[in-house]
């Protein structure tokens, strides 16, 4: 008897990709076994963590890495880094900001859930523009004498309307303010592990459990040297803002080979295999012939991230809703997980994300969607 069945909790068909609530992503044999490997000894975690950061950064062609818990993390300690640099008083003060520079500039249409990290670190966020646009001088009159920094996030299904990031670099660094970059979520595509330093970056952050297939909880902070040295020390296993999320050196030694095996994978074989299994499940809807429903596969071309089979449902011509459509498909056995609905009585589409689907599921997830639309 397996875990999951022993404990009474369902194992589940992905649909949404790779999310943390139902596990972010399955792991390779190879970096199961060099998490089992590195069980086996004891080592110093720092020493490990900065030989692993430079290996990280080589892979990601930038200055410095540290393996962090979880991108979340890997914003708390930029965040941290950049308000105390390397100064042990600041360091040991945190989240007391008083008399630091402790702004951080970013855009009001990214905030998110996560900019929480930035405050906890201890930096009050200022915002700048509107949920549609933003002007270059909303940020040039934002930046004052207490301005830490600019926060920056890179992601799906954000509202558009912030500032180009060539634009914000260039503000920010004309103004000697650094900009660090979330993009947790952003592999695919492979080239987002270099794009966003080289294009001027101070420091970038990735989750190691999503697109990388890494330690769920695993992080990659990366970017210039001197601030990745600060973040390191506000970061576990020193008595700092960052010793609640300590990383194990198992979780280091994974995400390690994680990130050495996606470099090396074919990525556009990848893309294909996902573009077909999209084509597949909206293939067997249009067959159908309903009357107010349409399958086609999504692609975002300025991101990249895997395309999506998107069933979209006139409910006053087909008679239900894309929700009714919705709890039907996933209330099932095996139970399926749907891609990103942000209102779902209301929404008309139905969203497959085939990223993490496994070998037969595609099948079953078309089949449980077919019977669906017709029952």
């Amino acid at each position: 008897m397996g875990i999951y069945e022993r404990l009474g909790v369902p194992v589940l068909i992905n649909g949404q990709g790779t999310v943390t609530r139902i596990g972010g992503s399955i792991m390779a044999p190879e970096v199961l076994e060099a998490m089992a490997e590195a069980s086996r000894n004891f080592v110093d975690i720092v020493e490990l963590n900065d030989a692993i950061g430079r290996e990280i950064a080589c892979i990601m062609r930038t200055e410095a890495a540290l393996v962090t818990a979880g991108s979340a993390d890997a914003i708390l300690l930029a965040t941290a880094g950049i308000l105390t640099g390397t100064d042990p008083g600041k360091i040991r003060r945190l989240p007391d900001t008083t008399g630091m520079k402790n702004q951080v500039i970013t855009h009001k249409c990214q905030r998110h859930v996560y900019d929480h990290s930035v405050r906890a670190a201890g930096a009050q966020l200022v915002e700048i523009g509107m949920n549609d646009r933003t002007f270059p001088w909303e940020l040039e009159q934002a930046i004052n004498d207490q301005t830490a920094a600019v926060f920056y996030t890179i992601a799906p299904r954000l509202r558009s309307g912030a500032l180009p990031f060539p634009e914000v670099v260039e503000i920010a660094h004309r103004r000697g303010i650094p900009v660090y970059v979330d993009a947790a979520s952003m592999l695919p595509p492979a080239e987002s592990l270099w794009r966003w330093t080289e294009a001027g970056a101070d420091l970038v952050i990735f989750s190691g459990g999503k697109g990388l297939m890494g330690p769920q909880s695993s992080g990659i902070l990366a970017g210039k040297k001197d601030l990745i040295a600060a973040a390191r020390l506000n970061h576990a296993p020193f008595h700092s803002i960052g010793r609640t999320a300590k990383v194990c050196r198992e979780e280091m030694a994974g995400l390690l080979v994680a990130l050495e095996r996606y470099v090396q994978r074919d990525h556009q074989a990848d893309y294909a295999h996902w573009t077909a299994q999209a084509g597949y499940i909206t293939n067997a809807v249009n067959t159908l012939g309903l009357p107010g429903v349409q399958g086609s596969v999504v692609f975002d071309e300025d991101i990249g991230t895997c395309p999506n089979a998107v069933i979209t449902i006139d409910a006053a011509k087909f008679g239900r809703s894309a929700y009714e459509v919705r709890q039907k498909v996933e209330g099932g056995v095996p139970r399926i997980i749907l891609g990103f609905n942000p209102m779902p009585e209301t929404c008309r589409e139905i969203v497959v994300n085939p990223h993490m689907l496994q070998a037969g599921e595609t099948e079953v997830v078309a089949q449980r969607i077919v019977g669906a639309l017709k029952g």
